[in-house]
């Protein structure tokens, strides 16, 4: 459900600027796009973090 949600964070955080035009539609459509692949990567370590936990305390 987060990552429907995503995107549209993301344009509206680059709304003022496409507004004022100092961002092209396709700079913000990057910019939306890297911050999917952030909010992934940054989702992926919390998703993982017990198998990450779990993994650590097999070492010891």
């Amino acid at each position: 459900m987060s990552f429907l949600l995503t995107p549209l964070i993301a344009l509206l955080l680059c709304a003022p600027k496409y507004i004022d035009g100092t961002m092209t539609p396709g700079e913000v459509v990057q910019a939306a796009a890297a911050f999917v692949v952030v909010q992934g990567a940054f989702s992926w370590i919390t998703d993982s973090s017990g198998a990450i936990a779990e993994h650590r305390y097999c070492w010891r």
